[in-house]
This record gives structure tokens, sequence and C-alpha cells, in this order.
């Protein structure tokens, strides 16, 4: 297999995460696999977990599995439920090379994500969107200042 493209290294537009559902999507394709694009994008995220060590969610996957063309992805990232909406006409999207190199590996996101899932365990909820905002303001500041910043727009 030969892979070739001109999207810069470390662009922010998830270019890991299309060739690891484009690649599932051959081999699935290829080998008659029973996967449905969740579970391409689920197996693109393993491989961003495992073997690239960045313990990377599932939006950029999601979308890359389930996109559709003129419309917008609501994602449940807990269920993977997915709900392509219309974008309005007239609407542009514009994507633009500011040449500011991103990378999760060795970024603060691994970090930032683990003081929200320490969040999610002070309130005894699989994750911060399961606390209600009345809850989270009644302890906030009985959480470590940092978790609670980072926490609180997950609410």
């Amino acid at each position: 297999m030969v892979i070739s493209g001109n999207v810069p290294q470390g662009a922010g537009l998830s270019s890991s995460a299309s060739l690891e559902v484009a690649v599932g999507t051959v081999f699935q394709q290829l080998y008659h696999l029973p996967l449905d694009g969740a579970q391409i994008a689920l197996n693109g995220q393993e491989a961003e977990n495992q073997f690239v060590g960045c313990n990377c969610g599932i939006m950029d996957q999601l979308i890359s599995a389930l996109g559709k063309k003129d419309h917008a992805l609501l994602i449940d990232c807990r269920t993977l439920g997915a709900k392509a909406v219309s974008m309005p006409k007239g609407v542009a999207v514009v994507i633009i090379n500011s040449n500011f190199k991103r990378t999760l590996v060795g970024s603060e996101y691994n970090t930032r994500r683990e003081q929200c899932e320490t969040g999610a365990r002070f309130f005894q909820q699989p994750a911060l969107r399961d606390v209600s905002l009345e809850a989270f303001n009644a302890v906030a500041s009985e959480l470590d200042p940092v978790v609670a910043k980072r926490g609180s727009p997950c609410i």
C-alpha cells in the first residue's frame, strides 16, 4: 500500500484520523469485513491510543468515517451516535494553514483529559457531562482549581 498526500504534518486537520479511517475502509471493503463507520473509527482511535501514545478521543475519526458533504455532524461520543445536520445555504467553512505545528502527543491534551476524568471521578460519574451545573457549582470550591477550570466547559 502506498499513501501520498499534501496536508502539512501537524496542520491540525486530523490527517492521522482520516488516514486511519481510509485504511480501515479499504480493508473493510477488500475483505468484506462486517464493520460499520463507527467501528472503523473506533479501530482508528485504538491505533492512536495504543501505538502512537495519544489518548485521543473519537471525534476526529467519527467525522472522517461518518461525515457527509454539506453537513455538520452532531456527535455523541459516548454512544457513538451521529446525526448529519444540513449546513445553512450561504455558510462557508474556511480552512487556513497558519503554519502553526500542532500535535496531541507531547501536548497538554492528555493532561487536560486526565483533569476532566479526575473531575468526573470526584462526582462519581462516568463523565462530566453527567453532572448538572447546580451540582458542579455547589462543590466547585472543593475541587482542585485547575480541575474545576478544565471541567466547567464540559458541564
